[in-house]
């Protein structure tokens, strides 16, 4: 029988690596829909990203959608165009918008219908869902898996499956500083570079993707840590199976996620942890295959930034440090 996982979280919080993780945990055929917008019916051509992916015979079985292809062209198109000078940049974007961009959107393709393809439906479906609260994914989420349910023929249950992926704020900001800056010294961190994300965004087509700026990561973060550590409970245990993940404690100990995966009723290991795969449609999965960074790296990302303005406003905050500690994640020094 099919399973359907749905995965909630900040962007740049790992949310990646964890879908990752948890393909390399079911043999089979995964589906993996990534940020699919919720004010839209869940049919495959209202996706962002969409792929099909075949564990035993190590192979894609489906490329982006036309949407996440789109966000992406925009998105460099405006890269290009931010670090050059008037008229340069403008010339750039034209250029790049009328050669380039066509090209790239011929690589989407349309998503199969399985009779036609005549294969198997996949085993285990995965939905991911970036920034939003835990109060707005408990009341828009029900709706919209239910009709992904009937949409894809799985059957009807009482209490769905979600992850709820927290990392240490301070890494989580870190890695969306590094992101953004693409290259810049994050003294320099100008507005400019969060336009990027958001024209690309608008460009794109109805504002598909919901972005946060970096220095609203703090107050979303908050949000998931009164959840998580019971403060708040938007989640009720009648409706919904919550499992807590921790990323940075999860990223460090092969014993938690062994543990995990005995809950999921597979067998642990970390196949999906072994590689970054080229499949996702996560800012820093799309076309990429080689080895992850190494966890102390991740976990410690904080400390290049400890600096930002940002950062430091963020390193100082008594109430994100308050349910760090609660939550048992690494509260850094805030002198």
């Amino acid at each position: 029988m099919s399973r359907l996982i749905a995965i909630i979280g900040q962007r740049r919080s790992g949310l990646h690596a964890v879908v990752n993780w948890l393909i390399g945990l079911h043999p089979g055929r995964v589906r993996f829909v990534n940020d699919p917008p919720l004010d839209l019916s869940p049919e495959p051509s209202n996706f962002n990203g969409c792929f099909e992916y075949d564990v035993s015979a190590n192979r894609i079985l489906l490329r982006p959608t036309l949407h996440l292809l789109r966000f992406e062209a925009n998105q460099l198109n405006w890269s290009i165009a931010a670090r050059l000078p008037w008229p340069l940049n403008g010339l750039v974007r034209r250029i790049v918008k009328k050669y380039w961009e066509p090209k790239i959107m011929r690589t989407a393709c349309v998503f199969p219908e399985l009779d036609a393809t005549g294969q198997q439906p996949p085993d285990l479906h995965l939905v991911l869902f970036e920034n939003l609260s835990p109060r707005e994914a408990a009341a828009k989420l029900p709706d919209w898996l239910t009709a992904y349910r009937k949409e894809n023929g799985l059957p009807t249950v009482d209490c769905e499956d979600i992850f709820i992926v927290l990392r240490s704020p301070w890494n989580c900001l870190a890695s969306t500083l590094k992101h953004h800056v693409m290259g810049v010294s994050s003294s320099s961190y100008s507005r400019s570079l969060w336009e990027i994300l958001t024209r690309a965004n608008r460009d794109s087509g109805n504002e598909r993707w919901r972005l946060v700026p970096p220095e609203g990561i703090g107050e979303l973060w908050t949000t998931y840590a009164e959840e998580l550590s019971g403060e708040s409970q938007h989640f009720h245990p009648s409706r919904w199976q919550v499992r807590p993940l921790l990323y940075d404690t999860w990223m460090e100990s092969s014993t938690l996620r062994d543990t995990m995966a005995g809950e999921l009723d597979c067998r642990p290991n970390d196949l999906g942890l072994a590689r970054i795969a080229p499949y996702g449609g996560g800012s820093s999965f799309v076309g990429i295959d080689q080895s992850p960074e190494n966890p102390e790296d991740l976990t410690k990302r904080w400390q290049h930034y400890q600096d930002h303005p940002i950062m430091r406003a963020m390193l100082s905050s008594p109430e994100i440090r308050r349910l760090g500690t609660k939550l048992n994640i690494e509260v850094p020094d805030s002198t």
